[in-house]
Protein backbone atom coordinates (compact mmCIF):
# COMPACT_ATOMS: atom_id res chain seq x y z
CA UNK A 1 0.00 0.00 0.00
CA UNK A 2 1.24 3.47 -0.78
CA UNK A 3 0.06 7.04 -0.35
CA UNK A 4 1.70 10.05 -1.96
CA UNK A 5 0.99 13.64 -2.95
CA UNK A 6 2.19 15.14 -6.20
CA UNK A 7 1.08 18.08 -8.33
CA UNK A 8 -1.96 18.83 -6.17
CA UNK A 9 -3.22 15.26 -6.33
CA UNK A 10 -3.36 12.49 -3.77
CA UNK A 11 -2.62 8.94 -4.95
CA UNK A 12 -3.50 5.82 -2.99
CA UNK A 13 -2.23 2.55 -4.42
CA UNK A 14 -2.85 -0.98 -3.22
CA UNK A 15 -1.32 -4.17 -4.59
CA UNK A 16 -2.10 -7.80 -3.94
CA UNK A 17 -0.63 -11.01 -5.27
CA UNK A 18 -3.87 -12.95 -5.82
CA UNK A 19 -5.15 -14.15 -9.20
CA UNK A 20 -6.70 -10.76 -10.01
CA UNK A 21 -10.05 -9.96 -11.59
CA UNK A 22 -10.87 -11.99 -14.65
CA UNK A 23 -13.65 -10.23 -16.57
CA UNK A 24 -14.60 -13.35 -18.52
CA UNK A 25 -15.40 -15.27 -15.33
CA UNK A 26 -16.54 -12.51 -12.98
CA UNK A 27 -20.33 -12.16 -12.63
CA UNK A 28 -21.64 -8.62 -13.32
CA UNK A 29 -22.94 -8.37 -9.74
CA UNK A 30 -19.34 -8.54 -8.49
CA UNK A 31 -18.08 -5.78 -10.81
CA UNK A 32 -20.87 -3.28 -10.02
CA UNK A 33 -18.98 -1.97 -6.98
CA UNK A 34 -15.93 -1.24 -9.13
CA UNK A 35 -18.03 0.64 -11.69
CA UNK A 36 -19.64 2.69 -8.93
CA UNK A 37 -16.27 3.46 -7.33
CA UNK A 38 -14.93 4.64 -10.71
CA UNK A 39 -18.00 6.86 -11.20
CA UNK A 40 -17.53 8.48 -7.77
CA UNK A 41 -13.82 9.05 -8.39
CA UNK A 42 -14.69 10.64 -11.75
CA UNK A 43 -17.30 12.93 -10.15
CA UNK A 44 -14.67 14.09 -7.67
CA UNK A 45 -12.25 14.93 -10.49
CA UNK A 46 -10.10 11.85 -10.01
CA UNK A 47 -9.70 8.36 -11.37
CA UNK A 48 -9.63 4.73 -10.30
CA UNK A 49 -7.51 2.27 -12.24
CA UNK A 50 -6.88 -1.47 -11.96
CA UNK A 51 -3.94 -3.07 -13.69
CA UNK A 52 -2.09 -6.35 -13.68
CA UNK A 53 0.95 -5.94 -11.48
CA UNK A 54 4.38 -7.06 -12.73
CA UNK A 55 5.04 -10.54 -11.37
CA UNK A 56 1.33 -11.30 -10.80
CA UNK A 57 -1.47 -9.88 -8.78
CA UNK A 58 -3.35 -6.62 -9.20
CA UNK A 59 -2.56 -2.97 -8.51
CA UNK A 60 -5.41 -0.55 -7.78
CA UNK A 61 -4.67 3.17 -7.94
CA UNK A 62 -7.05 5.92 -6.77
CA UNK A 63 -6.12 9.51 -7.63
CA UNK A 64 -8.05 12.51 -6.30
CA UNK A 65 -7.39 16.24 -6.44
CA UNK A 66 -6.44 17.88 -3.16
CA UNK A 67 -9.06 20.49 -2.25
CA UNK A 68 -8.02 23.24 0.13
CA UNK A 69 -11.45 24.82 0.69
CA UNK A 70 -14.38 22.45 0.80
CA UNK A 71 -17.76 23.82 -0.25
CA UNK A 72 -20.38 24.29 2.44
CA UNK A 73 -22.72 21.34 2.77
CA UNK A 74 -26.25 21.72 1.47
CA UNK A 75 -28.48 22.71 4.39
CA UNK A 76 -30.93 20.07 5.48
CA UNK A 77 -34.54 20.77 6.23
CA UNK A 78 -34.99 22.32 9.67
CA UNK A 79 -38.43 20.78 10.01
CA UNK A 80 -38.50 17.88 12.43
CA UNK A 81 -41.39 15.50 12.78
CA UNK A 82 -43.17 15.68 16.08
CA UNK A 83 -44.22 12.33 17.55
CA UNK A 84 -47.85 13.05 16.61
CA UNK A 85 -46.81 13.67 12.94
CA UNK A 86 -44.82 10.46 12.63
CA UNK A 87 -47.85 8.19 12.97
Amino acid sequence: MGLREADGRLELSVRDWGPGPEAARTPPSETLGLAMARAVADQLGGSLQLEAAPGGGTRARLELPIVEDLPSPTPRSKHRLEPSEAT
